[in-house]
């Protein structure tokens, strides 16, 4: 169970009984164009509750409480606004963190023959003693024969002290600095930061002061549920090999999943098909998927995997075709066409597909048109079921809209309108179960739980390339969600996802770089939930 207050000042001015509050997380993030560390918090404020009692230079305190362990956010206010996305009204507070202040100290020293802790105590000693309490510089054993910061901010000198010992630092909720290695800082349970495993090092170097804070609570009246309680304690993070095969910022790849391997079919003017073996870490080309097609959508049954549907780049129109592939022999066959009508101009059901299983059954339905179908593989036919509320037009390869299966029951996470949704076979019915809270990236049926990986549009655009990815783990059986993490060193817009048995795989994609133009990443990253 998670709680929440938020003071400005001394008052508190919403905490989580709150019905109007709800708290996105909390990023600790270098805005584009400026020097300082910011926090950005949003908050539903339908009613302006929260805005009539916030003013521009307010001091503010955030405290959440999950699981018995207490984080803190302190700052000041620089900037608020109120935006309207969908029939929510959104508070966003712009507060500049504490260690802000590091960028207006402007630092000239020359250091010989002295340790690393010894360095980083004199600098704080000597530019920042009025903000900073106590330093609690670890022994680094490294003596640095000489080093010179000329005209070099406090924080930039930190950093790269940091950098040249192997070192984190950071700035507790005490205003106490603390320096030293991942894992002794860890078991410090004076931290009120949460460090996250496997980043890599020079990106820790950006993670000061960063804070991460999900939660809030929804009316009950719009049946929703309280965040937390999922009993998911931890995701780990692992890189696995690059991906080696062709991919291009308009690939509309799709992936499904065999035993330990999963076949990428990358699309677009790339008909080619890649095998990636979890066991041994590797990518293997295979036969190519016989239309030139992107958009696509895919699913299992175990023991083949079927792709269909999509752009058909050949024809120049949306194709309902689907076929199977067999990796015994490395072969695709063409089954049974999925009976929608392609040749309407208007009519996009095949494009954007997402698609989840329960009990060997395909499910697939687009964000383009209500019709969802099934697909029976021991019949080789299609059959259509109850509509899906999740339609709002051009899907634009999937954006906004994923699908997972859990417990013998379908989920679809819709952006547009913030719901999660949720299908019973049985029943042949769809349910708006509870809310989402950003533009969900992926989501996977893990453990008996919907891991749902989304971003937070923090900047106001639809794909907000630089938002981070927050992990979320969803309990069907108590309607709650509870924050576990944080997608490590991703952000833009992500392609290919995919998971093996329980463990969930997330990467390709590109994203915009202000000095490079748009960056191809070939990176896959995967997770485990413990």
């Amino acid at each position: 169970m998670a709680t929440y207050t938020l003071l400005v000042g001394v008052t508190t001015i919403a905490d989580s009984t709150s019905n109007d509050l709800l708290i996105f997380p909390v990023e600790i993030t270098k805005k584009f164009g400026e020097d300082a560390d910011t926090a950005i918090i949003k908050i539903r404020d339908n009613n302006n509750t929260v805005s009539n009692q916030i003013s521009v230079g307010n001091t503010i305190d955030l405290t959440i409480t999950v699981n018995g362990i207490q984080r803190k956010f302190k700052g000041v206010i620089r900037n608020k606004k109120n935006e309207y996305e969908g029939n929510r009204t959104i508070l966003t507070l712009d507060c500049a963190d504490v260690s802000t202040i590091f960028t207006h100290r402007i630092v000239s020293e020359q250091y010989a023959n002295q340790t690393v802790e010894y360095i980083v105590s004199d600098l704080i000693n000597n530019y920042a003693s009025d903000v900073i309490n106590t330093v609690y510089a670890g022994l680094t054993g490294i003596t640095l024969e000489s080093i010179d910061f000329y005209m070099k901010d406090l924080k930039d000198c930190l950093n790269r002290l940091a950098e040249l010992s192997g070192r984190i630092w950071f700035v507790d909720d005490n205003n106490d600095l603390y320096f030293d290695t991942k894992t002794n800082l860890k078991n410090t349970t004076t931290t009120t930061v949460e460090l996250i495993e496997d980043y890599d090092l020079e990106e820790e170097a950006d993670m000061i002061n960063r804070v991460y804070v999900f939660g809030g609570k929804k009316d009950v009246s719009e049946g929703g549920g309280v965040i937390g309680g999922s009993g998911v304690n931890n995701v780990v993070w692992n890189n696995i090999s690059d991906y080696t095969g062709v991919w291009t910022t308009d690939a509309g790849g799709t992936a499904f999943s065999i035993g330990l391997k999963t076949y990428l079919v990358v699309g677009n003017t790339a008909k080619d098909v890649w095998e990636y073996d979890s066991e041994t870490d590797t990518w293997t080309q295979k036969i190519a998927y016989p239309l030139n097609a992107d958009e696509m959508v895919s699913f299992s049954d175990g023991t083949y995997g079927y792709v269909g549907g999509g752009y058909d780049r050949d024809v120049s129109d949306y194709t309902n075709k689907f076929y199977k592939y067999d990796p015994s022999t490395n072969t695709w066959t063409q089954i049974a066409n999925l009976p929608v009508n392609t040749g309407d101009p208007d009519y996009r059901s095949t494009s954007g597909m997402v698609a989840f299983v329960i009990d060997g059954i395909g499910y697939v339905f687009s964000g383009d048109a209500a019709d969802a179908w099934k697909y029976d593989p021991s019949t080789n036919t299609w059959t259509q079921i109850a509509d899906t509320p999740c339609v709002y037009g051009r899907t634009y390869y999937n954006d906004g809209l994923r699908a997972f299966s859990s417990g013998g029951k379908g989920y679809c996470c819709y952006y547009p309108d913030y719901t999660l949704y949720e299908y019973d076979p049985s029943t042949n019915t769809w349910a708006g179960i509870n809310e989402i809270i950003g533009r969900v990236i992926a989501a996977y049926g893990i453990n008996n739980l919907g891991i749902i990986i989304y971003r937070d549009i923090a900047s106001g655009d639809f794909h907000d390339e630089y938002s981070p990815w927050v992990v979320v783990a969803y309990n069907p059986t108590s309607n709650t969600y509870e924050f576990i993490g944080i997608c490590p060193g991703m952000a833009g817009r992500l392609k290919i996802s995919f998971q093996i048995n329980n463990e969930g795989y997330v990467g390709l994609g590109y994203k915009p770089e202000p000095d490079s133009g748009v960056v191809i990443s070939t990176k896959f990253i995967k997770f485990r939930v413990i």
